[in-house]
């Protein structure tokens, strides 16, 4: 019978609580549960969870339960996970710290070797997205040719071309009209136009071109910058990335190799899929 009447003054005490005290008879009052000790921890239940959505292995769990996850094959590997309602979601340690690595990549090249064009390097051939490098006229800037790396399946790849082009025109009047090609493994992913005012002699024209493409395959990749000169209202050449040098404009001072630089910027966008 006192057995009875103490159960009952600690289930009441409890009741008008509503907190629990472990190695301590002061809970703060900010707890529910107020653990105390000095060389001791809380080890948390150790699951074989099957997978981030595995609602057997621990039956229906509530949302915000924790358990620690022993199975390595899971995204975050061994350690804490917590139930968000639909899935498993991992707490960040040093140990899976290594998949925010590499959420973007950088890379960029410049060119050392200008690309000079005859008044007979024009060739106004189809350029159709998905066409291959080879067989279609076009003049790859080896410099700036890189391979690059992607680790995840769901990417973006932002592409950047800046530079100079400059004519060997000797009076003004028309353009010249030219495109410059991104290319991945030898196939055109996107293209951008490039037109060269012909507004006095040996003219020239700044230039920055954007590209993207979408989901690249995990694994390396070769990316190529390519130019194609499609027509000229005058017979004249046109130099890419330096100087032109041609005829009277080797004694232009307008311009110079370092300034007219061609330099490429391939950013990869690979946000991990949590």
């Amino acid at each position: 019978m006192k057995k009875l009447i103490y159960l009952f003054l600690l289930l009441f005490t409890f009741g008008l609580n509503a907190q629990v005290g472990i190695n301590t008879n002061t809970p703060d009052p900010s707890s529910i549960v107020d653990v105390f000790a000095n060389n001791k921890g809380i080890s948390f239940p150790k699951v074989n969870l099957a997978g981030i959505a595995d609602n057997t292995t621990v039956l229906n769990p509530q949302r915000s339960l924790i358990v620690f996850n022993t199975n390595d094959a899971l995204v975050g590997g061994v350690g804490y996970y917590y139930w968000t309602g639909n899935k498993w979601d991992f707490l960040f340690t040093d140990l899976n710290g290594f998949l925010l690595e590499n959420l973007t990549k950088y890379y960029s090249k410049s060119n050392s070797t200008k690309e000079v064009f005859s008044s007979s390097d024009y060739s106004n051939t189809p350029n159709p997205i998905g066409a291959p490098l080879a067989g279609n006229n076009w003049r790859v800037v080896n410099d700036l040719t890189m391979t690059v790396e992607v680790d995840r399946p769901l990417n973006q790849t932002l592409f950047t071309v800046t530079g100079m082009t400059q004519a060997s025109n000797t009076s003004s009047g028309g353009n010249i009209q030219s495109v410059i090609g991104i290319f991945v493994d030898d196939v055109l992913v996107d293209i951008k136009p490039i037109s060269t005012p012909l507004v006095e002699n040996c003219s020239y024209r700044p230039f920055t071109v954007y590209g993207t493409t979408n989901n690249l395959s995990a694994g390396s990749h070769s990316v190529k910058i390519a130019i194609k000169n499609l027509t000229s209202s005058q017979t004249v050449g046109i130099t890419w990335g330096g100087k032109n040098t041609t005829g009277s404009c080797n004694n232009n001072n307008h311009l110079n190799d370092f300034e007219a630089r061609m330099s490429a910027v391939v950013l990869i966008n690979q946000p991990f899929n949590f």
